[in-house]
């Protein structure tokens, strides 16, 4: 009722009783309360969670007076209030500097002792690839289904051909990625992993918009070069205001 939620995960002997427990509720349409105690926090690739031990204890729909006033409290637009605390609730006033991938791998960002923050223009790149994990809320803003709904449409439907689809649909499609890069060591190797913490699609009409501005912009640079004389000219203005109009209008190139 603090207005926060996160992940549980469940390892071991809890995804047995509780686990399926749960399953059988949430699968009903319920909206059972776990009660959990001894549970770990866990900070992997910066997505928090707690995580089961040997020594948590769970209770599925505890029979107490706060189970009952947190189902009340859920019930009465309680679901719709809280915010995801999986996520670092940091990088809210973080400043994600945009850089394409060449950037990033010629600056050796991600390098130092602390992550850097990065958004990229993607899936599509012309500057280079690189690999980047998607958990939770990021990864259903990609793809538009949780990873439940999709192994419920593979595995128990087995609609393969549904599952390709809503797979296959994803690729061509722009997003602005928020990227987390940091040196994690793997096996004793060191290596730079891209973590998404935010995704923005960017439909036609915001690419679009983008565009126009730039245009905008460079046609104050030939303005501002015009009034500066023949000097101060420019000769690269024109070139790039060739391929602003070719971004927007793909026949012109």
């Amino acid at each position: 009722m603090s207005g926060g939620s996160i992940e549980i995960i469940f390892w071991g002997k809890f995804c047995d009783i509780e686990g399926q427990d749960l399953q059988l509720l949430c699968d009903s349409g319920s909206n059972p309360i776990l009660a959990l105690k001894g549970g770990r926090i866990s900070d992997f690739s910066g997505t928090r969670s707690v995580v089961t031990i040997s020594s948590t204890q769970l209770k599925v729909n505890p029979d107490v007076t706060m189970a009952e006033r947190m189902k009340q409290w859920y019930m009465a637009g309680g679901m719709t209030a809280c915010v995801p605390l999986s996520q670092d609730t940091s990088s809210v006033s973080r400043v994600y500097v945009q850089k394409t991938i060449a950037q990033i791998k010629d600056e050796n960002l991600g390098q130092s002792d602390k992550p850097d923050f990065i958004t990229v223009r993607a899936i599509k790149d012309h500057t280079g690839t690189t690999f980047a994990t998607a958990f939770g809320v990021a990864g259903e803003a990609i793809v538009g289904y949780t990873a439940h709904e999709l192994f419920i449409i593979r595995n128990v439907h087995q609609d393969e051909a549904r599952f390709r689809k809503i797979m296959d649909a994803v690729l061509g499609r722009e997003y602005l990625f928020k990227l987390r890069a940091r040196v994690e060591t793997f096996n004793a190797e060191q290596r730079v992993k891209f973590t998404i913490v935010g995704v923005d699609r960017l439909d036609a009409p915001d690419v679009n918009h983008r565009v126009f501005e730039e245009i905008g912009n460079l046609l104050k640079d030939v303005s501002h070069s015009t009034l500066e004389g023949a000097t101060s000219y420019n000769p690269n203005v024109g070139y790039d205001l060739y391929h602003a109009l070719g971004s927007a209008c793909p026949f012109l190139q």
